[in-house]
């Protein structure tokens, strides 16, 4: 008897301590709130400045979008969740209210799929500033051909909706990790971070950058994209891309909303190994076909107002020279490597785009510097623009082309 008294309150005390466990591991999680999910405390130098994020991404992105209601939305993948800030002074001085749904690694379905969800919660931006990367909507495997008024059709499941991920983000040891993450990195200038409202300062690439230098980010990533160029050199484009990108419009122009596609500034490097790995003239049907695609919804007055913007090219911050090998010392202004821009350029980018939809001038509006206002009428102009930008890059950075011709030579033999 006095043993099955002694093994009751064992089982008792461990029950109480089970429960005591679980009780204050969720105290904890919504106390520090890493995804920044609940919001119940949040104060600087204690939970304030929450990590990247690792898992969960689009719906943890989704469901504070939701929480915050945006009137501008900034899609696309890393290039823009890296260099677009949402709370950038071009948005804030006119009142915007954004969020940075850009996902890394994401193609232009998720964008739709993204926007699909925030109709369904009755949140309809007036604003969406997507950037379209071309290299997204080139298949290896040869192109695929869909009809040309083709639309993706609207997402009616969400992976959102799944209330497991909620319980997982809540009660795990990637949750409890992540929290006890969070009160260490408050004071860390250097640490993989997520703002409020969804933009990736990539603060982590400061100490490799100062470690390894510019030069070996610039390398690694020159090496990595030829390696994808050449893979899709044979290909063609996959028409299902410009599906998803229907589809995008179709719900802008539900609401009347504005849409500036954006064509990324990538560094002259990229281009040059586009021209290299034989991609370029694909790039530049690609181009044509975006702006066919808002001609349509421009032409039938579906949309408030679209403008396609290219800020590809080689001007004088795409021409960005890279710092030499073993250089520990230089930096660069506008890029972490050759295909992610920093903060600094995209808030060039953000203020042209938020100009472009201002006015109806275009030829005024390509007087700019940094941001063709494309449209067929000006093709060919955009056209000479690149091939002057070119000549010029060339003639300061020759050895940048070197580098990509010797790279493709060597990665093709």
């Amino acid at each position: 008897m006095a043993n099955e008294n002694i093994y009751r309150r064992f089982l008792k005390w461990l029950a109480c301590s089970l429960g005591f466990g679980i009780l204050a591991v969720l105290v904890f999680v919504v106390f520090v709130d890493p995804y920044d999910l609940y919001r119940i405390y949040n104060t600087k130098g204690v939970n304030a400045v929450k990590p990247v994020l690792a898992r969960y991404v689009d719906e943890i992105k989704l469901a504070r979008a939701v929480k915050l209601q945006p009137d501008t939305l900034i899609l696309g993948n890393s290039r823009a969740e890296i260099g677009l800030d949402p709370e950038s002074p071009a948005l804030k001085k006119k009142g915007y209210s954004a969020y940075n749904l850009a996902i890394r690694g994401s193609a232009i379905v998720t964008a739709q799929r993204q926007l699909d969800y925030l109709f369904s919660k009755d949140i309809k931006p007036k604003r969406i500033l997507i950037g379209v990367d071309f290299v997204d909507f080139v298949n290896p495997d040869g192109a695929l051909k869909l009809g040309v008024d083709s639309i993706a059709p609207e997402t009616d499941h969400f992976a959102i909706d799944n209330y497991f991920w909620r319980f997982d983000s809540l009660f795990s040891m990637s949750s409890l990790k992540d929290s006890i993450s969070t009160l260490f990195i408050q004071n860390d200038g250097e640490a993989a971070t997520m703002t409020e409202r969804g933009f990736n300062p990539l603060n982590e690439y400061i100490p490799l950058a100062r470690n390894e230098g510019y030069f070996v980010l610039f390398r690694q990533r020159a090496e990595e994209n030829a390696k994808t160029y050449l893979r899709k050199q044979r290909g063609g484009l996959d028409e299902s891309g410009f599906a998803n990108l229907r589809a995008i419009l179709r719900r802008a122009a539900q609401t009347e909303g504005d849409v500036v596609l954006i064509i990324y500034p990538y560094h002259a490097q990229i281009l040059a190994l586009f021209e290299e790995t034989g991609l370029m003239p694909i790039f530049v049907q690609w181009k044509k076909i975006l702006v066919e695609e808002a001609e349509k919804f421009r032409q039938s007055s579906q949309l408030g107002r679209i403008r396609v913007l290219d800020f590809s090219g080689y001007a004088e911050w795409q021409c960005e020279k890279i710092p030499a090998k073993g250089d520990l010392k230089s930096t660069t202004h506008w890029y972490w490597e050759a295909g992610h821009f920093k903060k600094a350029l995209g808030e060039r980018i953000l203020e042209r785009a938020l100009a472009a939809l201002e006015t109806t001038d275009v030829q005024a509006e390509n007087g700019a510097d940094f941001g063709f206002d494309l449209r067929m009428s000006n093709f060919e102009d955009n056209a000479r623009r690149l091939g002057l930008e070119n000549q010029r890059c060339l003639g300061s950075y020759r050895q940048m082309f070197d580098d990509v011709k010797t790279l493709v030579q060597s990665l093709s033999g």
